[in-house]
Formats: C-alpha cells, structure tokens, sequence
C-alpha cells in the first residue's frame, strides 16, 4: 500500500462466526459537489441479510486550504451521521462519521465485489475549482471527543481510492465594502460556482451589528463565476455599516461569506471638521492642513445630489468658516470642498 494509501476505522463482525472476508473501500466523485464512500467484499463468502454490521466509524480528509465542510444532512442506508464537528491536523481538516443505529443488517443484493455505498455527503463553504478527498487512516487521534481511536482487530478495508476532482462551492476571490461619496459601493469577485443560484447581500449597522438585513439580490453569473457591484445608496455619515454575502445554491442551501465594514466617514474626511453636527442655524466649517489651494468653492448638497448652497472662499482669509444652516430642511446633506475639476474633501452631516 502506498504512502497515500488511508485505512478506513470500520469494524465488522458476522453473525455467523468470523469467516474470513476480505474488504476494501473507497471514497468517490458522485459530481455536484458530493463525495460518496462505498465498500465492497473481494474474497469469502458474501454476505446475507441475516449478516449484519455491529460497529461502524471512519473519516474523511481533504486540505484545509479548501476550507469546506461536509453538510450534516446525508444521504444513507446505513444511518451513518457526523461523529462531532470537523477538525484539524497540520494541512488536512478531518470529519468522522458514525453509524447511530447497530446492527445493521447487510442489503440482500450485496453480492462478492459487489460496490455498496455507505454514504453521500455534498462540501459546502468555500474553496478553489476542485479537490480531493480520502478515507482517514486507522487509528487517527486528534484529540475529538469521543475519541476516534478504535482498537478493533476484526476487519480493516483496503482503501482503493480517492474521490478526485470534486467540485467546490463558489471561490470568493475578493470581497470589499468602499465608501464613495454618498454611497457605499459593495463588489465581489469569483472564479468558481458550483450550483450557485444567487446572492444576497445583507447589511446591518454599527446600532446593532447583529441585525443582518438583505438589502440586495444578484442572480449568480454560472460556472466560471465572474464580477459583482452593488451601490448602497441609502447609507448616511456617522455610522458604521457591515456587509455579508449569502450565497444561496440551487438547492436553496446557503453559506455565508465574511463580514467588510464600511463608513461614509472614511472618504477624505480627515481634512474637514464640521461644528456642530447634527446643526440647526451655523454650520461651523475648519479646513485641516491637508487643503493648501487657494480658490475653493464649498457646496452643499441634499441626499439625492441636488446643490443648495454655493461658496466661493479663499484659503487666504482663514482656515475657518461660518456657513447659516436656517434655510436646510431637517435630513442629511454633504459639505463638498472643491478646487477647480478637483473634489478635495466630502463631508456628511444632518439638519435636526
């Protein structure tokens, strides 16, 4: 058996009193992203219905660069379950599985050399293109409760196989949260979709940073995935805001991605102050050392982009300004600090 050779910790005693079988075993591509793991008998005499499996536990692993998991629904005859969460040693994640229900009787159709699946279990999170999946080797302990090590001197199956080239859900190369000017542009990129359907985004804000709300769908551009934007336009200065992607699957089974912040506050505000905000009649205005241009023109302008209030200022009168904030009806509105063609600073406030 080569190095790469995993031996599966699966356990078999017969009813009938120890003949002598052989087994192996192997882990397959059922495509669409799921992993099957089957069993077949070589040599002895094959089983009946009134044989039956009293012990049953193994593994899986694939690299941890992956980063997947395997989804706790599985398709089974043999009751097979998730045995405690995934989890890792050096470059590999590891999940044990288990049967929940012994003994279980052997399917009357199982016939020498005969291939019987033991499970179909789908990955799920978030990986690159593809990637490859083995039965854990005997004995694997990595501290799991309970632990995994079984010292069983029974039956241990040969493993034959891999599953190769198995299809990982959508790799998310980039995901970023910008601020603009009024706006916050949410943008995302993938190089991989497996049964994608669609995204959501779903926002919340620094108010209760818990409370996600979907706020935008994209239909979800295929198989070799693409680019994504979104525009937030309905943000204000002054809070903080956190975006996540829920990728949702053809299946409906969802996953979510990491969370990006984002600030109206963070778009070359530093060079501006503005006393006090919210404001009800002057509007306090200190240009930061960062604005040396001579002509500037402020302007103001409401949520929607619409200018209300024009000032020609020269930087040679003072650092500091007084603009009346009387005629501004209550709501949010931008200070805008601009040199000819050049916008130099952008400042939110409100109207109270």
């Amino acid at each position: 058996m080569s190095n790469k050779v995993i031996i599966l910790l699966f356990a078999v005693l017969l009813a009938k009193g120890g003949q002598a079988q052989t087994y192996e075993i192997r882990a397959v591509n059922k495509g669409g992203g799921f992993v099957g793991v089957e069993m077949r008998i070589t040599a002895g005499t094959a089983p009946t219905t009134a044989d039956f499996v009293t012990d049953l536990v193994f593994g899986l692993k694939w690299q941890s660069t992956y980063n997947v998991d395997l989804l706790n629904t599985l398709t089974t005859n043999f009751h097979v379950v998730k045995s405690d969460i995934r989890k890792t040693k050096g470059a590999f994640h590891y999940q044990a599985f288990s049967a929940s229900i012994t003994p279980f009787l052997f399917p009357a159709d199982w016939a020498l050399n005969g291939w019987v699946e033991l499970l179909s279990v789908r990955n799920t999170l978030t990986g690159i293109g593809t990637g490859t999946f083995e039965v854990a080797e005997t004995g694997f302990d990595i501290t799991t409760e309970p632990n995994l090590g079984v010292s069983l001197t029974d039956v241990t199956p040969t493993v034959v196989a891999s599953a190769t080239l198995v299809a990982l859900p959508v790799n998310l190369v980039k995901f970023e949260a910008q601020a603009q000017q009024s706006s916050i542009l949410v943008s995302w990129v993938t190089d991989h979709e497996e049964n994608a359907k669609s995204f959501d985004i779903e926002r919340a804000d620094e108010r209760n940073s818990a409370d996600f709300k979907r706020v935008a769908t994209l239909p979800a551009k295929g198989a070799n995935g693409g680019t994504y934007e979104w525009t937030d336009k309905n943000v204000m200065g002054g809070l903080k805001y956190y975006y996540r992607l829920k990728q949702i699957d053809l299946d409906e089974r969802y996953r979510y991605s990491e969370i990006r912040t984002a600030s109206l506050d963070d778009v070359t505000n530093t060079s501006v102050k503005l006393m006090p905000n919210p404001v009800d009649k002057e509007l306090r205005v200190v240009l930061g050392g960062t604005i040396r241009e001579e002509q500037l023109l402020i302007k103001i302008t409401d949520a929607r982009g619409r200018v209300v209030m024009v000032k020609d200022y020269k930087l040679s009168t003072g650092r500091k300004l007084t603009m009346s904030a009387v005629a501004l009806m209550q709501g949010q509105y931008f200070l805008t600090v601009e040199s000819g063609k050049s916008v130099l600073a952008v400042k939110p406030f409100f109207k109270q």
